[in-house]
């Protein structure tokens, strides 16, 4: 793909690196899939600012002759297992609006799985498998000792993905859905010569989930499998679900004073 600065991309490399200065995202240096997500979660609030001064749609992914709007929803908690708010998910597809016209939902989830520096805890290796297959799944950024990789699949207990490290030449043009460009050439370039392979055991435990829900019924769907996974394994979820977050407590409301006690 053809990855240029400016506004024409905004999930290029170029503005993950702009906006993820603050984090200390820097060229040359490696960076982490929870700073990777805040990155990306500033550019689509930066879009969407503008897309609101203007009047527009959110952020435009050309795909062939069609455009669509893509929404962004981030479960990054301070600390924990991750919290998947069906309520947040909604709000973000309709921009906060009741009845409005759903927008394509991207979903992104880090998570540490594992305390030791080096491989995931083998506990969780059967729910990465599980993700992986879930019909909304759209890989998992991540990384193996030395190097980072993209994860898009599996087979049996191996993972598939592909090396970002590998170059090939941009594509000027619309790629119609027969494979061709225009003039006939560079289609080859959204093409891979080898898929890489390896244990699931051996990943990182640093990585991002990644989930996308065309439509309504897919958030509900991803939802269901998500619950289903949860509940076989209760003690080691990589990810909890709730339908909405709980109302914060006024504590200088509830408090009270017992022999110079204050309690809640």
């Amino acid at each position: 793909f053809h990855d240029p600065p400016g506004m024409g991309s905004p999930l290029s490399l170029h503005n993950v690196i702009k906006e993820g200065a603050g984090l200390g995202i820097a060229p040359g240096r490696w960076v982490g899939p929870h700073g990777l997500c805040q990155a990306v979660r500033r550019i689509f609030t930066r879009e969407e600012a503008r897309r609101r001064a203007r009047g527009g749609a959110g952020i435009n992914v050309a795909a062939s002759r069609c455009e669509l709007s893509l929404s962004l929803y981030l479960a990054a908690d301070a600390g924990g297992i991750p919290t998947l708010y069906r309520s947040r998910a909604v709000e973000e597809a309709t921009c906060g609006s009741e009845g409005a016209m759903w927008r394509p939902l991207l979903i992104l989830v880090p998570v540490t799985l594992g305390c030791n520096s080096s491989y995931v805890n083998p506990c969780y290796v059967p729910q990465i498998l599980t993700v992986l297959s879930t019909p909304q799944s759209v890989g998992i950024v991540g990384g193996k000792p030395g190097s980072s990789i993209y994860v898009l699949g599996r087979q049996g207990d191996r993972i598939l993905y592909l090396d970002p490290h590998t170059l090939k030449p941009s594509v000027s043009g619309v790629i119609h859905h027969e494979g061709a460009q225009n003039d006939g050439a560079g289609a080859d370039s959204y093409f891979c010569d080898s898929v890489h392979h390896m244990l699931c055991a051996r990943l990182d435990p640093s990585l991002a989930l990644g989930f996308y829900c065309r439509e309504r019924r897919d958030l509900d769907d991803l939802y269901e499998r998500l619950g289903e996974l949860s509940r076989k394994h209760p003690t080691t979820s990589i990810v909890s679900l709730a339908e909405e977050p709980e109302p914060e407590k006024d504590y200088d409301a509830a408090s009270t004073d017992v022999d110079g006690f204050q309690l809640y």
